[in-house]
C-alpha cells in the first residue's frame, strides 16, 4: 500500500464524532431492569439495549408531552432467538398493538443473551425521513419508554403483549447528551428505589467512557460471543464469527461481517499510532490505482478515522463524501484496534469500491507509530495481501461456518521487500 505524507487532517466534523465513539450515555430504569447506550456518529444513533429479559426487549420513543398511551410511539423491538439477534420497527398512535413500519429503520449490529439478561446492539440514521419515525435533530427531546416480555420472542412478526414497562421521568435530547464530553471516572451510580416499582421513574443520565485511558476500550464484548441460557440444559450457541485475514508477521489484521447491507470491521495493527486499510479492484492491487483508503487509530482518548481515495502514486485526498464511520477504538498492549462500518454500497462510485456479492477486492494496509488525528505522515510498514478477496461472500460463509475458496493464507509482502522495491522514491512506497 502507498500512503504519501499526508496534509493535516480537516478534523472539525470529526471532533464530535470522536467523543461519542468511545463513550457512551446511559439511561437506566431504577431497579436495574432496563438499560440504553447511545453515541452519535456522523448523524447515526447507535445504541446498546439491555434487558432483563430472555424475551424481547423493547425501547421507544415519543415527542408527546408525557409519553403515556402508546402515543406517537417509535418503537425498536429487539431480542436473541433461534441463535441470532433480531431488531424490529414499529409504530404505535396509541393503545393496542403497533404496527410494523413499512421502513425498517432500525438496523442490528449484534446481540447476545446470557445470565437472563438480552442485550442488542442497533443503529438508525437519526433523521429519517420516514413520517412513522422519531426524526432526531439537535433540538428534539423525546420520552424513553422501555418494555418487555419474559421467555417470549417477537421475530418473524411473534410481537405480544408486554408483561412488563417503564416510562421514565423527563425528556431527553439524544443528541445533545451524547455530545457532551464525559465527566471523569466516579463511582457513583443509581441506586434502585427501594419502594415498589412504578411504572414512572425518574433518572439522570449518566456519561460511560469507554475508559478515558489508553486501554479504555475491550477488544472482546458480550455480542462477539453470545451464548443462549435457559433453566434446562442447552447445547451452547456457537458465536458469531467473522471472516479474517492476517498478515504473516502479525503487524496487521482485519475481520468483517455483513450484515443489512453493510460492512463491519476490525481492524488490528501493531502501532501505538494510525493504521490503514485499503481496497482496490484493480487486477493486482499495485501503484495506488484506485485505493479505497480507511486511515484510523486512537489519540486523546478518542478514536478517528477518514476516507480517502487514491488513483496514482502520489497523495491520495480526503473524500468529499466520508462513508467510512467509527464504531469504537483502543489501544493496548501497544495495538491499535479501531471497529468501524460502512455500507456495502455507498453510491459514491467514483470514490468508493462498490462492494457488490460478485464484488472482488486485493486488501492493502499501512501503518506508523504517530497518530494521525493532527498530522498524516508518511506510513512505516506497509504491505499488499495476495489473491483476490470477495468481502461479502467471504462474511457470508465465516458466518454459515461454510469454508469457500480463499486466497493463500500467506498474504503480505513483508515491509522490508517492499521498501527495498520502492526505494527509488523518498516519499511512498509503491506495490
Amino acid at each position: 500500500m502507498v500512503l504519501f505524507a499526508f496534509v493535516a487532517l480537516a478534523l472539525t466534523s470529526l471532533a464530535f464524532s470522536e467523543i461519542s465513539a468511545i463513550s457512551n450515555t446511559t439511561l437506566k430504569s431504577l431497579d436495574g431492569a432496563y438499560k440504553l447506550q447511545w453515541r452519535y456518529n456522523n448523524s447515526q444513533l447507535i445504541f446498546t439495549l439491555t434487558c432483563e429479559t430472555t424475551g424481547y426487549c423493547a425501547v421507544a420513543f415519543s415527542e408527546t408531552a408525557d409519553g403515556k398511551n402508546m402515543v406517537r410511539y417509535d418503537i425498536a423491538v429487539t431480542g436473541y432467538a433461534s441463535g441470532a439477534g433480531y431488531v424490529e420497527d414499529y409504530w404505535s398512535q396509541g393503545p393496542g398493538p403497533p404496527t410494523k413500519d413499512l421502513a425498517q429503520n432500525y438496523k442490528l449490529i449484534s446481540a447476545s443473551e446470557a445470565g437472563g439478561k438480552t442485550t442488542v446492539e442497533f443503529y438508525r440514521d437519526a433523521e429519517t425521513g420516514d413520517v412513522k419515525d422519531v426524526q432526531f435533530k439537535n433540538t428534539t427531546e423525546v420520552k424513553v419508554i422501555f418494555a418487555s416480555k419474559v421467555n417470549s420472542d417477537a421475530n418473524n412478526n411473534r410481537l405480544s403483549k408486554h408483561d412488563k414497562t417503564k416510562i421514565l421521568d423527563g425528556k431527553y435530547n439524544l443528541i445533545s447528551l451524547a455530545m457532551e464530553p464525559p465527566p471523569l471516572p466516579s463511582k457513583t451510580t443509581i441506586q434502585p428505589s427501594a419502594t415498589t416499582m412504578s411504572t414512572k421513574e425518574s433518572v439522570a443520565p449518566t456519561k460511560e467512557s469507554v475508559a478515558p485511558t489508553k486501554e479504555s476500550v475491550t477488544p472482546t464484548k458480550e455480542s462477539v460471543a453470545p451464548t443462549k441460557e435457559s433453566m434446562a440444559p442447552t447445547t451452547p450457541m456457537a458465536p458469531p464469527k467473522y471472516a479474517s485475514v492476517m498478515s504473516p508477521d502479525g503487524l496487521f489484521k482485519l475481520e468483517w461481517t455483513y450484515s443489512n447491507s453493510k460492512l463491519m470491521f476490525k481492524m488490528t495493527c501493531k502501532t501505538t499510532g494510525w493504521c490503514a486499510v485499503g481496497f482496490t479492484t484493480t487486477p493486482d492491487g499495485r501503484g495506488m490505482k484506485n485505493y479505497d483508503i480507511a486511515v484510523a487509530g486512537f489519540a486523546s482518548n478518542a478514536g478517528y478515522i477518514g476516507d480517502y481515495w487514491s488513483t496514482s502514486l502520489s497523495k491520495p485526498p480526503k473524500d468529499p463524501k466520508q462513508s467510512f464511520f467509527l464504531i469504537k477504538a483502543n489501544e493496548k498492549d501497544g495495538r491499535t484496534m479501531v471497529e468501524f462500518y460502512r455500507d456495502a454500497e455507498t453510491g459514491d462510485t467514483a470514490n468508493d469500491v462498490q462492494f457488490q456479492s460478485d464484488t472482488e477486492v486485493t486488501i492493502v494496509w499501512a501503518s506508523r507509530g504517530t497518530d494521525a488525528n493532527v498530522d498524516l505522515s508518511k506510513h512505516t510498514v506497509a504491505g499488499v495481501l495476495s489473491g483476490k478477496h470477495n468481502m461479502i461472500k467471504e462474511a457470508m460463509a465465516a458466518k454459515t461456518g461454510t469454508s469457500p475458496t480463499k486466497p493463500n493464507a500467506s498474504h503480505a509482502i513483508f515491509p522490508s521487500i517492499a521498501i527495498f522495491l520502492a526505494g527509488m522514491s523518498a516519499y511512498f512506497l509503491a506495490f
